[in-house]
């Protein structure tokens, strides 16, 4: 990935992550605090993932449910799309359910850009008891 496209929401048809990668809007779902959100990612128009995550509003925190890319992996999808998320959501800190063991590295390489954040488990790591892990 080379570049990111910069916006201050992301387009009706989604955001360009570069490389024939979008990141499409999201579908959400709101309840008394928590919104609900998830995002195809696409290539060349074919979904190849998606990213579910919940927002806080009252503790202003995000709990990151799954990153899913299915083909394309170790390309800088996965780190855009972060990088897209925090852009959107800028000084809330980020936690992560359980992760799986073949994604450690990946996320090993997140924390070390992003110390402290993206830990398992919201109630534990950020004091929120209104997110669901």
């Amino acid at each position: 990935m080379d570049h990111v496209r910069q916006s201050s929401a992301p387009a009706e048809h989604g955001v360009d992550l570069g490389d024939d990668v979008w990141l499409a809007p999201a579908s959400r779902h709101h309840d008394a605090r928590v919104c609900y959100c998830t995002h195809r990612i696409c290539h060349n128009g074919v979904e190849i993932g998606r990213v579910d995550y919940q927002v806080c509003d009252s503790c202003q925190v995000v709990l990151l449910g799954e990153l899913r890319l299915d083909h394309d992996q170790h390309r800088g999808i996965g780190t855009s799309v972060l990088d897209e998320l925090r852009h959107h959501l800028p000084g809330h800190p980020w936690a992560i359910t359980p992760e799986q063991s073949e994604a450690r590295p990946f996320w090993n390489r997140i924390r070390a850009v992003h110390p402290g954040e993206y830990r398992p488990g919201a109630r534990d790591h950020l004091g929120c008891s209104h997110l669901l892990f």
